[in-house]
């Protein structure tokens, strides 16, 4: 699996931030 150099860094913090955002949501919902 080949990824470009140049969007490696983009693809990772964006990978992380839907990462959070997805634990947010499920921490939100399992407290209500």
């Amino acid at each position: 699996m080949t990824l470009p150099k140049t969007g490696d860094s983009n693809w990772i913090a964006a990978s992380f931030t839907f990462f959070l955002l997805g634990t947010t949501l499920l921490a939100a919902a399992y407290r209500c």
